[in-house]
């Protein structure tokens, strides 16, 4: 038998491992675009239905060494996602916002533009968009974000959001489990009890509320929406888009 001299042996092992790191190389997110869709927290923010905004969220403190902070937040504040137990009929539901389920809230979302000049979402407006079948994250993206809602402090009433039939449409003729929308509420405001009934009493439905699409183009992308960790009816989360 042939003798392997040790340069041959050398360049068969540094091929096994070329191979072995290839075959398990993940593919890289090199080249992907990500954008953060989350609002900011500033100090006073605008809330629901306050003229005013928020109180102050932000205390900071300098010691002797380091600068330190704490922050105080209401759990629909900014960009957050609604558990079941934010309905009071609900409120034995076992799913709160620390057990939502993070599949939901990670894979493929499309970002449909709703028409301008809509106020209130119906059914008729959805079936207009002709969602494709089988989809189960939507962010609907609407004047809500044209007219920079989150960037004044006082709270606007007439925003666009969804009323009960478009709700009782989803509900009953999608796969539909992720919805987004741009604004403090996916319900328009004089809607937003029976809205949330209709959603919420779907199982495995979360409700996305004030997402920042501001630059956002209409499209498909790759959504990672977590939440704060917290036994809650709601809970703020940072999501993103990659594309």
């Amino acid at each position: 038998m042939m003798k392997m001299n040790s340069s041959c042996r050398g360049r068969r092992v540094l091929l096994v491992i070329i191979s072995f790191g290839l075959f398990f190389m993940k593919p890289t997110e090199a080249g992907r675009t990500i954008i953060d869709i989350t609002h900011t927290y500033n100090n006073i923010i605008s809330v629901w239905g306050d003229v005013d905004g928020s109180k102050p969220i932000i205390h900071e403190q300098d010691g002797h060494s380091f600068q330190t902070g704490e922050f105080t937040l209401g759990t629909h504040w900014g960009t957050h996602v609604d558990s079941p137990q934010h309905l009071l009929s609900l409120k034995k539901n076992p799913i709160s916002a620390i057990n939502l389920d993070l599949q939901t809230l990670i894979g493929p979302v499309l970002v449909v533009r709703i028409p301008t000049g809509v106020r209130n979402i119906n059914a008729q407006v959805l079936r207009d968009l002709d969602l494709p079948i089988g989809l189960e994250r939507v962010i609907f993206k609407t004047d809500n974000t044209d007219r920079r809602l989150m960037n004044q402090i006082p709270f606007e009433w007439n925003y666009t959001g969804l009323v009960p039939d478009a709700a009782a449409w989803l509900a009953q003729n999608t796969t539909l489990k992720f919805i987004g929308l741009d604004y403090m509420s996916v319900a328009a405001y004089d809607y937003v009890v029976p809205v949330h009934d209709i959603l919420l009493n779907k199982p495995g439905v979360i409700p996305v509320e004030c997402l920042n699409l501001e630059g956002v183009e209409p499209g498909y992308y790759d959504v990672y929406c977590l939440p704060i960790k917290v036994a809650m009816e709601a809970a703020p989360v940072r999501c993103i888009l990659m594309k």
